[in-house]
């Protein structure tokens, strides 16, 4: 199952961000069999099937490198299957 946010203070990003890896599935932005596009979509129907990056708790380690994708619906709700939230703070110079 997903593990609590900061749990692994050592796996910190150079940035200071946790968490950036595993528990779940990530959405993209970008359509399936266009693999290819730089820029984001901005919104998806829900007949649009969007890739998602491996990463799941329940995934296998092969299942974990950075260029495994698998795709599915926008609007489907599987617990395994999230995107992350992170929030940047203005550096004041």
């Amino acid at each position: 199952r997903p593990s609590p946010v900061g749990c692994f203070p050592r796996g910190i990003a150079t940035c200071g961000a946790l968490d950036m890896a595993g528990n779940v599935m990530e959405w993209l932005t970008t359509p399936y069999g266009k693999d290819w596009q730089v820029e984001a979509e901005k919104d998806f129907t829900q007949n649009t099937v969007v890739l998602l990056v491996h990463g799941a708790y329940y995934d296998s380690k092969e299942s974990l490198g950075c260029g495994v994708r698998d795709w599915d619906y926008p609007f489907t709700g599987i617990v395994y299957q999230g995107f992350r939230v992170l929030l940047s703070r203005a550096r004041i110079v």
